[in-house]
């Protein structure tokens, strides 16, 4: 698992983003310099559930639109763990 030293953030707007299709995923890859990519696959309906690793945010009153996000921070890789590709790919067969 990689060993992240600063915090990432990456989100889907919710008006494009259907947490409710048990169909769609996110196809998550991230770099290291110097290795292969570790990919994970992450099916929308996970967003049903926050955690510290999976983010509804809303932003009332703000210029933001509402999105669903992943905090990638080093404290949360083992919940990011979960949804290992092979793990995904292997629930969809």
């Amino acid at each position: 698992m990689s060993e992240f030293v600063q915090s990432n953030y990456v989100f889907m707007q919710k008006e494009k983003w259907n947490i409710e299709d048990p169909n769609t995923y996110l196809a998550l890859l991230l770099f290291e310099d110097g290795k292969l990519p570790e990919a994970y696959l992450i099916p929308a309906m996970a967003w049903q559930t926050p955690n510290a690793l999976l983010c509804d945010k809303d932003y009332d009153g703000l210029k933001s639109k509402p999105e669903y996000g992943l905090n990638l921070s080093k404290k949360n890789m083992a919940l990011l763990g979960e949804f290992g590709m092979e793990e995904g790919l292997g629930a969809l067969i």
